[in-house]
């Protein structure tokens, strides 16, 4: 992952970088890649994320699950979309 797409990416893109520390840098190398299939869960609903994710590739699709237990398509999120944040806090 590198600091170009950190940059990219709306959670990150006002840090301010100051020298001789790049804070983007150094986050950076924080990440580690996850790859999933189609069609493949990443989360839930209901559990609880201990993970941040932030779409390299593809697309993820965002669904719930209606109180008759039908999903309800609620999103399509695609590259440089994130989800997860609050296992941040």
């Amino acid at each position: 992952f590198s600091v170009i797409s950190l940059s990219k990416i709306p959670y990150f893109n006002l840090v301010n970088e100051n020298k001789p520390w790049n804070k983007l840098d150094l986050l950076a190398t924080l990440f580690t890649f996850e790859e999933f299939k189609i069609g493949e869960e990443i989360m839930t609903q209901g559990e609880r994320g201990d993970k941040f994710y932030i779409i390299i590739d593809g697309e993820a699709k965002v669904t719930a699950v209606s109180p008759d237990g039908n999903p309800v398509n609620l999103s399509s999120l695609g590259e440089n979309d994130c989800f997860g944040e609050i296992a941040l806090l």
